[in-house]
């Protein structure tokens, strides 16, 4: 039987079709959206800010990556392995392993990737930092995330794709067999006025990918996951990042790992 709190496409009429929905424009949202247009998908990345970015905006620019030609030039001796290791001790024993082994497997692909598709430019230097036992962190001109998002935005302009800013994912359309079909979101969003804006319908025909980032101003979501992190601690986010989108996903069943 349907949930009647959840929303099915049987009486939609859809505004546009896509075969990929991506909702944010951090590095995460950017480099997917990249990526799907190169494997031929047809593409629409959403941003609820007016500007694109997110946190990643505002980061240091820094990325870790084991075994590369930087490193050897340097005698550096590292590798994917040496990554996991350090990386399920700074874990204290609740890594996931096997999404850690995603993560070292796939760090230098994303730095060469980064470097020699994109074009970020990187300081001439390869720190240590928390947690790693060989230098292997690299951090971008400007020591600051503008500096890739501005080679994403670069790139994506150059492929044709646009992001719709100010428009704001609301809910998951789902269909028969509960699986996501679609989404609705609004245009013209104020996130200081959330009622403001029009709802359109987009119909999805693969997949929709969530890159929403960080939730830091949601203080009684943000308590869910530890308590600790009441109204009295600070946060780096800027002002903005909610958990709505992590609420939309738990609602039809998602399971986030590690929040």
């Amino acid at each position: 039987m349907a949930d009647s709190n959840l929303l099915y496409d049987g009486a939609i009429v859809w505004d546009e079709e896509v075969d990929i929905l991506v909702i944010g424009s951090g590095f995460a949202g950017l480099s997917a959206a990249i990526e799907a247009y190169l494997g031929g998908a047809s593409v629409v990345i959403l941003e609820k800010m007016k500007a694109v970015g997110g946190n990643s905006i505002i980061s240091d620019g820094g990325i870790a990556a084991p075994g590369t030609v930087v490193q050897e030039l340097r005698s550096i001796h590292d590798s994917a392995d040496l990554m996991y290791k350090d990386m399920l001790n700074s874990g204290k024993g609740i890594n996931h392993p096997e999404l850690v082994r995603v993560v070292v497997e796939g760090a230098k692909d994303a730095f060469e990737w980064s470097k020699d598709f994109l074009g970020v430019e990187y300081l001439d230097r390869i720190d240590i930092f928390g947690g790693h036992s060989v230098p292997r962190c690299y951090t971008a001109k400007n020591i600051s995330g503008s500096t890739i998002i501005k080679k994403m935005m670069a790139k994506v302009e150059e492929l044709g794709m646009k992001v719709r800013l100010k428009t704001f994912f609301k809910r998951f359309v789902l269909d028969s067999k509960g699986r996501v079909c679609g989404a609705i979101v609004s245009d013209d969003y104020d996130y200081k006025n959330s009622k403001q804006g029009k709802d359109y319908f987009i119909h999805v025909k693969k997949a929709v990918i969530l890159a929403t980032g960080g939730f830091g101003s949601d203080v009684i979501f943000r308590m869910a996951q530890d308590p600790r992190l009441n109204e009295t601690m600070d946060s780096t986010n800027k002002p903005f990042p909610s958990a709505d989108a992590l609420k939309e996903a738990l609602k039809i069943g998602a399971a986030p790992i590690h929040l």
